[in-house]
């Protein structure tokens, strides 16, 4: 393993799933809740001018993908690749955009909610950061999406 690949797992950890096991699973499900609902209301009040079509193509991307890590928590195979497959196309209007992103959070606040009632204790591979755990995955989702719209009026 290299030097950079090590410092991912390591970043994993400390940022996703150390800080996150200071909550409850269900907890996880309820913030993913709650950030849709502030989310959706700023990506509706936006015009989507550059750059933030391009920024939530990417959100819905890697959401969609981490969604199928989320299933293998609930039994579901484990498929490797990326979220480049997953992206919306290029082409996508905002206002088609923003109802992708309300439907594909909507999927993955109920996809939190069935794992927090099944409490798994696996972990599941994140290409970059190594395994991580329901709790840590729930985080790097909730995180990933604030982090890359950040800024957004």
């Amino acid at each position: 393993m290299s030097l950079k690949e090590s410092i991912f797992i390591l970043a994993g950890k400390l940022f996703f799933d150390n800080p996150a096991r200071k909550q409850t699973l269900a907890e996880h499900a309820s913030a993913l809740r709650r950030s849709t609902d502030e989310l959706v209301a700023r990506l509706s009040a936006s015009t989507g001018g550059a750059p933030w079509p391009a920024r939530l193509r990417h959100v819905i991307g890697i959401e969609r993908w981490a969604q199928g890590r989320l299933r293998v928590f609930l039994g579901e195979p484990f498929n490797t690749g990326g979220h480049h497959p997953f992206l919306p196309p290029e082409d996508s209007s905002w206002e088609q955009l923003v109802r992708d992103f309300t439907a594909m959070r909507a999927e993955t606040v109920a996809l939190a909610e069935r794992i927090a009632a099944a409490e798994p204790t696996r972990a599941v591979n994140h290409n970059q950061f190594g395994e991580l755990s329901a709790h840590g995955w729930m985080r790097y989702i909730d995180g990933h999406a604030a982090r890359e719209l950040r800024g957004l009026k």
